[in-house]
């Protein structure tokens, strides 16, 4: 072993070495080939021309999702926390790391009807993610949504993440036992937006994102959360799953 390497990069070293060989040993063992984790049928819906897929991770997404990761850290640092007492920016291998651990977590709290999570897809291309956290004791759904901007190559992120959005909450709707009540917090924002892409490094303005799918701000949390390592007021918004929000949210996907 190179003797000028520290214990902590030591450590990750080994742990990476772990997380590839268990990659190999699982990618055709935890599920057959081509399906994910979420009980659902894939879904699919039309976006400016193009076909906007919705499916559940898998283990052959590992390189390119960690690759998103390493361009988009700051999007992703609540799903993907940097390794405890580093600061310097993710390595591909920290990156892969995360990714693995974290997609084998969300498998076993999908089994166990905790958990709905699906890639966005645009013909083909990965551009985002919406996740669901359920909590059976309120049948409630915790939302999570990101969308890459660039990624979209000239699609209106915005557009991308309304139709996805209202898919995957339609799709969700479709389980055994449904969520009565979804919510999302939304950090508060420090930089004004100009049309739909906010100046925060294309982020996309998600208070009107969920007010347009049907949902209402129902109070705000101050400070008690972190947003890009700094504490931030976030709004709770909040939608019960009626047939008016259903109906809103198949009006989206039937626009032209």
């Amino acid at each position: 072993m190179n003797a000028h390497l520290t214990s902590a990069a030591l450590y990750t070293r080994v742990k990476v070495r772990l997380a590839r060989g268990r990659l190999r040993r699982l990618k055709g063992r935890i599920r057959p080939a081509g399906v994910g984790h979420s009980p659902l049928p894939l879904a699919v819906t039309p976006v400016a021309g193009r076909s906007l897929l919705l499916r559940p991770p898998q283990l052959s997404d590992a390189d390119r999702y960690a690759a998103v990761l390493l361009a988009h850290a700051d999007d992703l640092a609540d799903q993907h926390p940097q390794p405890a007492g580093s600061t310097d920016p993710w390595s591909a291998d920290e990156a892969l790391l995360s990714w693995t651990d974290r997609l084998l977590t969300e498998r076993a709290q999908a089994r166990r009807g905790e958990r709905f999570v699906e890639l966005l897809l645009l013909s083909g291309q990965l551009v985002g993610e919406v996740s669901a956290r359920i909590d059976h004791g309120t049948s409630s759904a915790d939302l999570t949504l990101w969308v890459d901007a660039p990624a979209a190559d000239g699609v209106s992120s915005r557009l991308v993440a309304e139709r996805g959005m209202a898919l995957f909450l339609l799709h969700i709707g479709q389980a055994a036992h449904p969520p009565r009540r979804y919510f999302s917090e939304v950090p508060e924002r420090v930089e004004p937006a100009t049309g739909d892409e906010p100046a925060t490094g294309g982020e996309l303005d998600r208070g009107a994102l969920l007010e347009s799918l049907g949902f209402h701000r129902e109070g705000r949390l101050l400070d008690s959360r972190l947003y890009r390592g700094r504490p931030a007021a976030h709004d709770i918004w909040v939608a019960h799953d009626t047939d008016v929000f259903r109906r809103n949210l198949q009006a989206i996907l039937d626009q032209a």
